[in-house]
Parts: C-alpha cells; sequence; structure tokens
C-alpha cells in the first residue's frame, strides 16, 4: 500500500474518533506542487521531481512536447494544459498599458484567475496537484502560482530543477563564478521600460555575464573585444545542444545569418577560457 493512501485511511480513521466529517480530513491532504522540469532533456529532471509527478492526482503541463517527454511519469495521471506565458504583465495595471499590450494583460489576467480557482478547488478536495515548468522555478519561472495561492492558504511545495544556467556551464565545462579577478556573475536579460537594472549598466562592471538575448553591440562598449563569448543552444539536450565559442570581436562573423533558436544562452567573461586559476591563490578571506 503506498505512503499516500496509509495517510489517507489514517485520517479518515482519525476523524472518525474524533466524530468529524471525513471530507475536511482528506482536503487536509491536498497540496500544490511547483515542479523544477529540467532544461529539456528528460534525464536531466530529478527524481523528486519524477516522483512527484507520479504521485499527482492533476498535473498542468504548459506543452504537448513536455507531456511526450515524461508521457512515462504522466501515465494514469489527469494532465491539463496551461498557457506557459501566463506571467507576461503579472502585477501589470491594463488600464495604464495600450493596444495590444493592454488585450494580452486582461486575457492572462482572467486566464491566471481561472487557473488559480481550478488549482484551488482541486486541493481543497484533497487532490495533489503538479504544474510542471521547465529547468528551475526559480530562474525565470513561473513562481506567480506560489503568489497567488499562498493568498489563499493553499498548501504549497516548491520542487527545484536545474535550469538552463547550470547545463550551460556543464556545456563549456567551466565555471562562471571564476573569472580571474571576479568571483561572480550577473544572470539577466532583455531590458524593458521601467527597469532599473539596464543591462548597460550592469555591463560596466565587466563580471560574468549569462542573459537570453543577444546583446552584442552593447556589450563591445563595455568589455574589450578579445573576451571570451560563448553561445549554447538546447543545453543539456545530447542530441541537441550546440556551443558556439568565439570572442565579441568574431563572434557576428561567426554566427553570420544563424537564427538562433529560442532555447539560447549567451555567457560572456574571462572565465570561459582562465577556468578556476586564481593568481592569488584563490585565498579566503575571513571577513
Amino acid at each position: 500500500m503506498g505512503s499516500r493512501t496509509t495517510r489517507m485511511l489514517l485520517l479518515v480513521f482519525a476523524a472518525q474518533l474524533l466524530g468529524l466529517g471525513t471530507s475536511e480530513s482528506l482536503a487536509a491532504e491536498g497540496k500544490f506542487y511547483l515542479v523544477g522540469m529540467g532544461p529539456g532533456a528528460p534525464d536531466l529532471a530529478t527524481v523528486r521531481a519524477l516522483r512527484t509527478l507520479e504521485t499527482a492526482d492533476i498535473v498542468f503541463c504548459p506543452s504537448e512536447e513536455m507531456a511526450q517527454r515524461f508521457a512515462e511519469q504522466l501515465r494514469g495521471r489527469e494532465v491539463r494544459q496551461v498557457d506557459s506565458n501566463l506571467f507576461r504583465f503579472y502585477g501589470s495595471d491594463p488600464n495604464k498599458l495600450q493596444g495590444e499590450a493592454r488585450e494580452t494583460c486582461r486575457r492572462n489576467q482572467r486566464e491566471r484567475q481561472r487557473v488559480i480557482k481550478e488549482i484551488a478547488q482541486a486541493v481543497r478536495a484533497g487532490k495533489s496537484v503538479a504544474l510542471m515548468d521547465a529547468g528551475d522555478p526559480f530562474i525565470y519561472g513561473t513562481t506567480w502560482y506560489l503568489e497567488e495561492l499562498r493568498k489563499l492558504q493553499i498548501p504549497t511545495e516548491a520542487v527545484p530543477g536545474l535550469s538552463s544556467f547550470n547545463a550551460a556551464s556543464a556545456a563549456v565545462q567551466m565555471s562562471p563564478t571564476y573569472g580571474g579577478d571576479t568571483s561572480s556573475v550577473i544572470l539577466t536579460m532583455a531590458d524593458w521600460p521601467g527597469r532599473k537594472d539596464l543591462n548597460e549598466e550592469l555591463m560596466r562592471h565587466r563580471t560574468s555575464m549569462v542573459f537570453l538575448s543577444r546583446l552584442v553591440p552593447q556589450l563591445r562598449r563595455h568589455y574589450p573585444g578579445d573576451t571570451p563569448i560563448a553561445i549554447v543552444m538546447f543545453a543539456g539536450d545530447r542530441d541537441k545542444q550546440q556551443v558556439i565559442q568565439a570572442t565579441l570581436s568574431t563572434i557576428l562573423g561567426t554566427l553570420g545569418d544563424r537564427q538562433l533558436p529560442f532555447e539560447h544562452l549567451v555567457l560572456v567573461g574571462k572565465f570561459l577560457v582562465v577556468g578556476q586559476a586564481r593568481a592569488d591563490g584563490a585565498v579566503l578571506s575571513d571577513d
């Protein structure tokens, strides 16, 4: 008998002894899981992530491709599709937007409310509900689910996953946290109106950077032309992964007219060539 079934029976027995209705006791078993499924390759999903799917009553999946990738774990589960772009305009006031942005904001608001209500009802009915997220939910993932469900006092748990950042670092076989004279790495993406951490300002530090878009012209204004750069596509997928390495002065010529897939990361910094070597012997301070 599975551990979940055993707990459910114990709850029913305890409720009967106390003279309580069993529906409230069973509902206490419900929980929502936000599950990081890794960067794409099924064998990079964690054991905990796979087990969470296998024991869930309902699984929300953002794409048919992901559902097929984990078909074995989803067999026998109730699978529901969910839009992966619902994070767009989260927290925005549609009345302050114009045109298509306003309509998208309103549409996503309605859909978020519908999905959250659906999840909350299932959990309150005693269901275990999992939502699959690519990579790790806490690196550009869909943590808004946790925020909204906690407001409704819905029990939640986050299952971390391997991110594309980790997989891309493994692809180049160098750690971004080691850069000769720097130990920091900045994870960022394209700028948008209203941002304070503008990439142009971040680049002035000349530390290691990993980002989601092609920013070579901006980088050239702040980094020397011989700064190493790597573009990793489909990180972690042994069949599809590709790595292009060059310098800032040569990368555009190397790429030519090549169109990069959405599944790519750009890594910039001396760490790509200096590795873990430190001229100061990597003596750690007690400060």
